[in-house]
């Protein structure tokens, strides 16, 4: 494969990096401060820490494994795959019936990320008008 092509897939996994990394390294390491600054507060109850830590490992390994795609980008596509295909689930059986209910992007999505997925999710079902 011409190595130019490769490219834009580095750039995804780059995002990963930055974007999973952060928040795998912040659930990890400082479970009150991903309360806040990544859960915006939606997180709580007994084991709310062990469900952020769980996240946190979640999201650092993907972080590791996209830091890998930089050097092997098509061996590593499959984190990206199982990426597309939770956040489709999550599309489906969260987000769209917070929409169809009219709760729309409340506390139950969570943060700026979700909120604009959900808004998305609105729009494509009701329509932009």
């Amino acid at each position: 494969m011409n190595e130019t092509h490769l490219w834009p897939l580095r750039g995804v996994y780059v995002a990963n990096v930055l974007v999973a990394g952060w928040v795998g390294l912040t659930s990890l390491l400082s479970p009150a401060a991903a309360y806040t600054a990544v859960f915006t507060g939606t997180v709580s109850g007994e084991d709310s820490d062990l469900a952020v830590r769980l996240i946190g490992c979640l999201w650092a390994a993907i972080a590791i494994v996209s830091a890998a795609g930089l050097v092997w980008p098509t061996g590593m596509a499959g984190v990206l795959l199982i990426q597309l295909v939770y956040k489709s689930l999550w599309l489906i059986a969260v987000a769209l019936p917070l929409v169809l209910r009219g709760v729309g992007a409340g506390p139950a999505v969570g943060n700026p990320v979700a909120n604009t997925a959900a808004s998305v999710t609105r729009h494509a079902v009701g329509g932009f008008g």
